[in-house]
């Protein structure tokens, strides 16, 4: 299926999947400044295999069953490091944790969840 770009724009394009089932997933970025200089944090469950997560940031919920290529609303949160944590939603059960996401005035970031179930990772990445 092919997309067309939009002008004046900012995407972001992930390659996910398994071997002989991969394909291209694109978000469209919100590469603005923020009223109040706040980072904005996106999250993108980008694992083929893992189950719709809940993403909890320093224990309290703010995403609800985040499904494999989708992509969060950009989160507002205050200058800092935070603690990601992906939890089953049905059981409660922790996945995967993301420690020491260090977020800074003025940054629009994407925390992109990666790897099949079995061996989740994170990547940061600065979009703004």
């Amino acid at each position: 299926m092919a997309t067309t770009l939009a002008a004046a724009t900012d995407t972001s394009v992930f390659i996910a999947g398994f071997a002989g089932a991969v394909r291209a997933i694109v978000l469209q970025d919100a590469n603005f400044p923020a009223i109040n200089a706040n980072p904005r944090l996106r999250i993108v469950n980008a694992s083929p295999d893992a189950p719709a997560l809940d993403v909890l940031v320093n224990g309290t919920r703010q995403v609800s069953a985040l499904a494999f290529p989708t992509a969060s609303a950009y989160l507002s949160l205050s200058s800092g490091t935070y603690t990601l944590t992906f939890n089953n939603p049905s059981t409660g059960a922790t996945v995967f944790t993301a420690s020491g996401v260090a977020l800074t005035s003025g940054q629009t970031s994407t925390l992109y969840l990666i790897g099949p179930a079995a061996q989740l990772s994170s990547l940061l990445t600065r979009d703004y």
